[in-house]
Order: C-alpha cells, then structure tokens, then sequence
C-alpha cells in the first residue's frame, strides 16, 4: 500500500490535470478530416453523440439512490477494473516485452483510450491513461491509480449532478473550451511537473 503522501500527491496531479484535459479534448474536437474521409468524420460523431447521450440518460435521474448506483457503476467499478487490466495487465506485458518501462505506459494508455471508441475524447483519455501508468510506475501499487481514477471519474460525476440542480450553468458534458484560462492552464502544467517529481521522489526516499 503506497504512503498516504503518494495518495496526497495524485489527488493533487487529478485535480491539476483537469485544464489540460479539457484543453485536448477542445483540440481533439477541431481535428481536421480531409473531404475523403468525410463520411467517416460523420460516422464518428454520430458515434460521439449517441456516447454522450447514453451518459445524459444515465446520470439523468438526480435521485439520492441513482447517484450511489451511478457512484458504483461510472467511478468505482471502471476504476477498478480497467486500472486491473490496463496498468496491473497489459502495461507490465509491454514494458517486459520492449524492455521500457515508458513504452509500456504509453502503449497502455493508447489502448486504453481506444478502447472506449470514442476518438474526439482520445488524447485526454491517453494522457490520463499515461498518468495512472506512471502512478504505478513510481508509486508500486495499484491502489494509487485505482483510487486517481475513481478521483477523475467521481469529479465529472459530481460536476453533472450540481448541473443538474443548478449550481451550476454549464453542462459539465458539452461545456465549450473554448474560454480555458491559458493563465491556469499554464499554472496546471507547471503544478503537474513539479507534483510528478514529487511523486518521484517520494518513492525513491522510500527505497532508500
């Protein structure tokens, strides 16, 4: 079980990652397909669309119990389960297999975001896929991932439930990007390298 200060630090990259998140995922919207591949453009946002409102049917009921049952099923059980395969799995088989350990987080996290078939949420996803393999690369466990990405998914849960009761004016799951604060985006990024360094060193005073 990594020290409670690793478990402070992820929660940290979480909550500092968010703005690039968001950032991607406003580029990976704006990815230009040639005139050929028009039709494969409209087939993928047609995709994108049916996925998006697939979730707005699951979070829809605001119930005290549906939002349990929505903890269990949106942040607990992929947490769990796809921190098993991916980082527990299939990054340690590719870091083995190529002898890189970097190669096996990437890889990892490139499978992990194609997998869930949605390609203009992509590059978000496999920067947060890179980021859980790194946890367990420099944390040695697979609680810390488990635990960031139950983080990242129960924010995103609980930011469409203060929509849907108001307290907030955007939906949380089609908000433009377009207005990012590039001054934060600029404060994560810098916050994001120094906490992954702490990480880093966390886990080296550990080993020595």
């Amino acid at each position: 079980m990594p020290k409670l200060s690793l478990f402070a630090l992820g929660f940290l990259l979480v909550m500092l990652v968010q703005p690039l998140v968001s950032y991607l995922g406003y580029i990976n919207q704006l990815i230009p397909f040639s005139e050929y591949l028009a039709d494969v453009e409209k087939w993928l946002r047609i995709q994108e669309d049916q996925a998006n409102d697939l979730t707005q049917l699951i979070l829809s009921n605001d119930s005290r119990i549906s939002f349990i049952f929505n903890i269990l099923v949106v942040a607990i059980v992929p947490a769990v389960g796809e921190e098993l395969l991916f980082r527990g799995g299939i990054q340690p088989l590719f870091a083995r297999m190529f002898k890189n350990k970097h190669i096996g987080v990437w890889l990892s996290a490139f499978l992990f975001s194609a997998i869930h078939m949605q390609f203009f949420g992509f590059f978000p996803r496999l920067i947060l896929g890179a980021l859980f393999g790194y946890m367990v690369m420099y944390g040695k466990s697979l609680w810390l991932p488990i635990f960031c990405h139950f983080v990242n998914n129960f924010l995103a849960l609980l930011m469409f439930a203060l929509y849907q009761n108001n307290f907030l004016d955007e939906d949380p799951l089609s908000a433009a990007t377009e207005s990012i604060n590039y001054v934060w985006l600029g404060v994560s990024l810098v916050g994001f390298v120094i906490a992954i360094r702490m990480m880093k060193n966390v886990e080296k005073v550990r080993e020595s």
